[in-house]
């Protein structure tokens, strides 16, 4: 990936201001992120104790197997990057869910919002909804929100 120069022929980089991005690094970012996504939230976010770790590794691997040139690997090839962060960030979240269905915390951050909860009387699981709308949808329509 190359930079753009500015007038006094230096890079942009870390001034705010654009950098180019080739096309096809964009697409194969877009495409990596789809499988990654799917090992963090489906599976490995629930697991308690591995979470984030175990999402990365796996989606690494998986990306490697499923990629066409699996000798980029290693050298800073998009999908190896792009695929283990997504599992990464589907982990985090798959592991909060847990926390608010079940009220069960899956790794050591979610347990200590598991503890802030009940230090304020909010008991996390299957009730949540019911006893506290205003904080399940506080917390569920708060990423909705900042998206926008």
């Amino acid at each position: 990936m190359e930079l753009e120069k500015n007038e006094e022929g230096g890079s942009d980089q870390g001034r705010g201001s654009r950098t180019s991005c080739p096309p096809e690094d964009l697409a194969a970012e877009y495409r990596t992120d789809s499988p990654g996504i799917c090992a963090g939230l489906s599976f490995l976010g629930i697991i308690p104790g591995g979470g984030g770790i175990i999402a990365n590794f796996m989606a690494y691997i998986m990306e490697k197997r499923l990629s066409k040139h699996p000798e980029r690997f290693g050298k800073g090839e998009i999908a190896g990057v792009a695929g283990p962060e997504s599992a990464n960030n589907a982990a985090a979240g798959g592991a909060f869910y847990s926390l608010l269905s079940l009220g069960i915390p899956m790794n050591a951050t979610v347990a200590l919002l598991f503890a802030a909860l009940l230090i304020h009387g909010v008991r996390p699981g299957p009730l949540l909804i019911s006893e506290h709308p205003e904080i399940f949808w506080g917390i569920r329509g708060g990423p909705c929100i900042s998206e926008t």
